[in-house]
Formats: C-alpha cells, sequence, structure tokens
C-alpha cells in the first residue's frame, strides 16, 4: 500500500496559508472611536474592541463593547450589553509604540 505524500501535503498547507494570508485585515494604527472598533468574537459572544488615547498623555485606553446572539430590544434592535474601559499600568498602548494588529 503506497504512504501519502508528505511533501505534497506541506506544499498544500502552504499553499492555502498563503492564500488565506491576503484576507488578513491589519489596521496599523489605533482605533479613533467605536465606529472604528475591531470585531472579535465566535460563536455567540462578540466584541467590537478600539483603543481611545487621552489626547494630554497621548496613552490610551482599551474599551470593548459586548454582544451576545439574540439580545434584542422591543424594536427588534440588536443590543451591545455592556461597555468595559480597561486602563493598563504600564500602559502598551503609549504614544510611539507600534500598533498594527490583525
Amino acid at each position: 500500500m503506497a504512504q501519502p505524500q508528505r511533501n505534497s501535503t506541506i506544499e498544500s498547507v502552504t499553499a492555502m496559508h498563503d492564500f488565506l494570508e491576503q484576507y488578513n485585515i491589519v489596521w496599523s494604527s489605533p482605533s479613533r472611536n467605536s465606529g472604528e472598533s475591531m470585531p472579535c468574537g465566535g460563536h455567540d459572544i462578540g466584541l467590537n474592541v478600539w483603543v481611545e488615547a487621552d489626547p494630554a498623555t497621548g496613552a490610551g485606553d482599551l474599551l470593548f463593547y459586548i454582544d451576545r446572539a439574540g439580545s434584542f430590544d422591543e424594536n427588534n434592535q440588536m443590543l451591545k450589553l455592556g461597555r468595559v474601559r480597561l486602563r493598563l499600568s504600564p500602559n502598551p498602548f503609549a504614544a510611539g509604540l507600534p500598533s498594527a494588529r490583525s
């Protein structure tokens, strides 16, 4: 019985990775507000994540909205269940640090 070709499997995986790489979204600067947030989540829980810079210090706070599938109001509008603000120290979002994320 013939054994599968290991090299062809590796080449196939590499080709698939290269194909999918073109669809990765990269933010190269912090978001200014929730309208520029990065969507995150899976299954029925979701987040909209962004960093708001403090004009005085140049550092930023990490913020996110939380939502869940099936959370509708009486007008059948999707609701955000909450907003969270994280202020980190030391702050990884300080001015001058790289901000690329995907």
